[in-house]
């Protein structure tokens, strides 16, 4: 209910005040701000008081300035800090890692965020940018026209040119980029029409083709340059102009998880080599880290154990098992990475008992040697095995498995494409087995004879018995019985 001087509530008078604070501004009827001026002063007298010791006239000092405030509370000023957060952000700038913000350190040549901002873009984008003075700003009209900065939108008369590069990859200097074309945003097309793709691998203009190899006859003797594998390389790196150059590693080694590596293999996992050969058969606990060519010959592996005389005969694998004699090879686990995961007993046994070629195991009659049948059926030796050891040992007739020699490369290498046309191409015109049996004659040539030789003399020496030649006899024995009576019968007519 309403009263004459303010409200009632539950029977009590409630006056009304001149006055309320809200938020901490006191607020009266006409918003004169008098009740809060007043009481604002109140409160700063009432500071004013507090301070009056030592801003006041019985101080000491004449003269109280903020500086010696802070130097009597040993407080540092914020003309004083200035300067060391200054330093102290310069050279957060200056080691920063993001290209944009070194430049605006060094902004002489273009001064201005703006300007700076839109030079950074157009180097990192390849971007040539021709300024044109006009009057400021200005204003785009409905028509598409406008006038100054906006008008210039407008009409396309802001010029932005793209410049086109790609890294030179042939050459010496393959990583320099090349300029290859420019667009201009205005004319709307390229300044010289150049194919912006080109085969840079077609003509490599001289670059330095790196390889990795060891002397291995028949696939590649780095002493003359001969092989079968040494002679593709060469002839690739004619056909697309390159200046090969073949580093030498001994023997394949090995490809580790965390790509790195040894031997050849390991050159080409850690870039330091295009690619890698001699002999290398397509493992495959390496093919993760590598890409492999097509096959360009086939290998078939083999042993030569002691004359038969010491140990009895050995013509496959499973005698070479059952006899439980030791074999030997160069990195004997390239020799058992295709045989390591066989299910047949002989081959277990087999990897069991192969060891490491070292040069005391030479002509040991307790070992047998690992070597390789081509496919010209010739054989290819370890360097250790010497023509002597070889007169003393003769070839298993059967060979333990075969597999494909291929060329290892980088993983995604652009050079594997046009290698494997080129060693298509030499393998279908039987390129491949001319270059080994080259290799062979020049390099390897006694070493064949050998092997021969021994072969000859334990198979072609044996006891001649009357099994061997009955035929021969009986053949014999007819022939002369059909003459006799051929030659009676024309008597008695």
């Amino acid at each position: 209910m309403k009263g004459e001087k303010g409200n009632l509530l539950s029977s009590k008078t409630i006056s009304q005040a001149d006055d309320a604070k809200y938020l901490g501004l006191f607020l009266d009827r006409r918003l004169t701000w008098k009740k809060h001026i007043a009481t604002k002063r109140k409160q700063l007298g009432i500071k004013f008081a507090k301070l009056y010791w030592l801003i006041g006239k019985r101080y000491p000092l004449s003269y109280v300035t903020n500086d010696m405030i802070h130097n009597d509370l040993h407080m540092n000023t914020v003309k004083s800090e200035i300067p060391k957060f200054s330093d102290r952000y310069q050279n957060r700038l200056e080691n920063h890692p993001n290209s944009l913000a070194l430049s605006l350190l060094d902004n002489k040549d273009h001064e201005g965020s703006e300007l700076t901002l839109m030079y950074e873009y157009a180097k990192r984008h390849n971007i040539t940018i021709n300024f044109k003075e006009k009057s400021p700003w200005g204003k785009m009209f409905a028509n598409f026209t406008g006038i100054g900065l906006m008008g210039a939108l407008a009409a396309d008369e802001a010029d932005i040119v793209f410049n086109f590069f790609t890294h030179r990859y042939g050459g010496f200097n393959g990583s320099d980029l090349m300029h290859l074309d420019s667009w201009s945003s205005l004319s709307g097309r390229f300044e010289h029409n150049l194919d912006l793709f080109p085969n840079k691998v077609e003509d490599q203009n001289g670059r330095i083709l790196r390889a990795a190899a060891f002397t291995y006859i028949p696939y590649s003797n780095l002493d003359n340059g001969l092989g079968s594998e040494m002679q593709l390389a060469k002839e690739y790196a004619r056909r697309h102009n390159n200046n090969l150059i073949i580093s030498r590693d001994y023997p394949w080694g090995e490809v580790y998880g965390n790509r790195t590596g040894t031997g050849i293999l390991g050159t080409v996992v850690r870039d330091e080599t295009d690619f890698a050969f001699t002999g290398v058969f397509s493992w495959f606990r390496n093919h993760h880290y590598l890409d492999y060519s097509h096959d360009f010959m086939v290998s078939k592996v083999t042993c030569i154990t002691p004359s038969p005389s010491y140990i009895g005969k050995i013509d496959t694998p499973k005698q070479l098992a059952e006899s439980n004699l030791t074999w030997v090879g160069t990195q004997i686990s390239s020799w058992t990475d295709n045989i390591i995961y066989d299910e047949q007993e002989e081959y277990k046994v087999l990897v069991k008992n192969a060891e490491e070629l070292k040069a005391n195991r030479l002509n040991d009659k307790t070992v047998a040697y690992a070597i390789e049948k081509l496919q010209t059926n010739y054989y290819a030796f370890d360097e250790l095995i010497t023509e002597k050891v070889i007169k003393s040992y003769r070839a298993m007739e059967e060979y333990m498995y075969f597999t494909h020699c291929i060329f290892a490369f980088r993983k995604n290498s652009v050079l594997l494409p046009g290698f494997n046309k080129l060693l298509l191409r030499a393998q279908a015109s039987g390129l491949g087995l001319k270059w080994e049996t080259d290799a062979i004659i020049q390099s390897s040539l006694r070493k064949q004879y050998a092997m021969d030789y021994e072969n000859f003399k334990v198979r072609g020496n044996i006891r001649l018995n009357f099994p061997r030649f009955e035929g021969v006899l009986i053949l014999w024995s007819c022939g002369l019985s059909i003459a006799i009576f051929c030659f009676l019968g024309e008597l008695i007519i």
